[in-house]
């Protein structure tokens, strides 16, 4: 067995004929799991008779590759890092319309929504639509209505807009169309 400490922590080893097959290396895909148990074993091995200290941080995991060579194989071992985002929430949604008509539409086709937190606004070019919620439902995405998401909006709305519907402006409109 050869080994290569490449860059950025990654390890190259070659194995001989023999040594993938001692290892249980197989190219068939059947036996992955266990395979994968004894790379990680291998690779725990190699670090620490090499003095290294084993990775093992929270969001990492080997990503291990395996390619067949004449005589043996090589195996490429990567530590690759789970990036994870945290999605805030996006609410409140503005939706905008210079009239009324498309909020009737919205709210006729808002079906179980009807009930969310929303409230209706005369402003200056027509009419503003706020529905307080941290995820838009895909039935009141599907409107032909450009939103807006954010505090910020919401509060410029509430601010500069007369308010005609409080509370469960959806709700209204639903019932008086």
């Amino acid at each position: 067995m050869q080994r290569d400490w490449l860059n950025n922590n990654r390890l190259r080893i070659w194995l001989s004929e023999e040594e993938t097959q001692r290892c249980g290396v197989s190219f068939d895909g059947a036996d992955a799991p266990l395979l994968k148990a004894r790379l990680a074993q291998m690779i725990a091995e190699i670090y620490k008779h090499d003095h290294r200290p084993l990775p093992r941080v929270r969001g990492q995991f080997w990503q291990i590759e395996a390619f067949p060579v004449a005589g043996g194989c090589v195996l490429l071992c990567t530590i690759k890092t789970i990036r994870v985002h945290t999605r805030r929430p996006a609410g409140p949604f503005v939706f905008r319309a210079a009239d009324i008509e498309p909020f009737y539409a919205m709210a006729r086709h808002a079906g179980a929504h009807v009930n969310l937190p929303s409230a209706l606004y005369a402003v200056e070019d027509g009419y503003a639509l706020i529905v307080d919620c941290d995820r838009l439902p895909n039935v009141l995405r599907e409107a032909d209505l450009p939103a807006i998401s954010g505090r910020v909006a919401a509060a410029a709305v509430m601010e500069h807009g007369r308010p005609l519907l409080k509370a469960t402006a959806l709700a209204v409109l639903a019932k008086t169309y």
